[in-house]
């Protein structure tokens, strides 16, 4: 929460993108069930996992194993409203059931995949 705190002290001084529109996608997103989604993302040729950005990009919920065979099977979607550039207190506050969103989604897709490297 630290990093997500200083990112947007640091916003005063740098011009803000607008974040309106990925505000509203996560805002959409995060009412939808984590786990039904990963489920439907699962039985596509390529699925995606959610890579959560602030400095670097994480992808929550997914062992060191899956992540070193990830890029074999499955492809990293950005997570909306994710960044390490945050304008508002209201994205601030969405970054931890951002996270978490991620961390349920990352997992249940892992699991349907069966995702181990050969």
């Amino acid at each position: 929460m630290l990093a997500f705190l200083s990112a947007y002290a640091g916003a005063e001084e740098v011009d803000c993108p607008p974040q309106e529109k990925d505000l509203a996608a996560l805002k959409t997103l995060l009412q939808l069930n984590p786990e039904e989604l990963a489920k439907e993302e699962a039985k596509l040729s390529k699925p995606a996992f959610y890579g959560v950005h602030g400095y670097s990009v994480s992808t929550p919920g997914l062992t060191n194993d899956a992540i070193a065979c990830l890029h074999q099977k499955a492809q990293i979607k950005h997570m909306p409203g994710t960044s390490d550039v945050l304008c508002s207190d209201e994205i601030v506050n969405l970054q931890p059931a951002a996270q978490k969103f991620a961390e349920r989604y990352n997992s249940e897709l892992a699991r349907g995949m069966e995702l181990t490297c050969p």
